[in-house]
């Protein structure tokens, strides 16, 4: 039977641990999407869906490619900034689609630098 899956791996904004970033700074936040599954995606969306709009500003909150076949896998980035104070703890998404609407999501928790 064919089967789709795709893992969102990765995660990460380059000179910055554990995505913990001073407040106002412009970074990417980096994934790579792995197709696990044994059938090509389609074409996918990607989206980083911020729990608190006005804490996490994204450039430009969908992206989107090409099918991805079976054992494949692609890396993007978001350009991203966040506001608030430091300690505080913003959480969003990334949401993957693929063209039959099925989802995959993973969490992604940014801490604001002291």
């Amino acid at each position: 039977a064919k089967w789709r899956s795709v893992k969102i791996t990765d995660v990460y904004a380059r000179h910055y641990k554990n995505l913990t970033v001073p407040a106002g700074e412009q970074f990417r936040l980096h994934f790579s999407i792995l197709n696990q599954g044994n059938a090509n995606t389609g074409r996918l969306t990607i989206k980083l869906v911020p729990e608190d709009a006005e804490a996490i500003s994204v450039v430009k909150e969908e992206l989107s490619t090409n099918s991805l076949m079976a054992g494949f896998e692609k890396s993007g980035s978001f350009t991203v900034t966040l506001s608030g104070n430091a300690g505080d703890v913003l959480n969003a998404t990334i949401v993957v689609t693929d063209s039959d609407g099925n989802t995959w999501t993973e969490p992604v928790v940014f801490t604001i630098a002291e």
